[in-house]
């Protein structure tokens, strides 16, 4: 009886893991300058996910999606020689979590504004960056299962 128990608990513990969406997260680092010397101490920092036309799908806070925009309001992080280390996404740090449905198409660019104090000014850091290959990890959590009857060559329908 004790081995049947175990034996559920690990199915179990198995399927949630399957189940279980991506974190909405990724890990962003860079590097800022003030003139040509390495930043310390508290920065403000604006972030977009923009498409090829730099209309922005994500912000931050959800401010001025759709827009070209910068957001309106800030992200505040440590800046230490210059290096700064954060996750873009992070609802405790008051982001908007990142979705699959931001990664629907292969041209993303993370667009990011600095300043050194909340009044400003924001400049933004330029180029923006393409996103590759790993914020598309997102899409992990939609799967495609074709039932029995969809097999026939070409006929394949989706089942999130």
């Amino acid at each position: 009886m004790t081995k049947l128990l175990m034996i559920i608990c690990v199915a179990m513990i198995a399927y949630l893991h399957v189940q279980a969406e991506p974190p909405g997260l990724i890990d962003y680092q860079g590097r800022v300058t003030v003139g040509d010397a390495a930043y310390d101490g508290i920065g403000y920092f604006k972030f977009a996910i923009s498409n090829a036309g730099s209309t922005n799908v994500w912000t931050h806070n959800g401010s001025n999606v759709g827009s070209v925009t910068a957001p309106i309001g800030y992200v505040t992080n440590a800046v230490n020689s210059g290096v700064f280390s954060l996750m873009l996404g992070d609802t405790a740090q008051g982001m908007i979590a990142l979705t699959s449905q931001i990664f629907s198409s292969d041209t993303r660019y993370l667009r990011v504004w600095f300043a050194t104090s909340a009044a400003g000014p924001f400049n933004e850091m330029l180029p923006a960056q393409r996103l590759t290959a790993v914020p598309y990890a997102l899409n992990a959590g939609i799967t495609f299962i074709p039932e029995m009857g969809d097999l026939s060559m070409g006929t394949y329908t989706n089942r999130p």
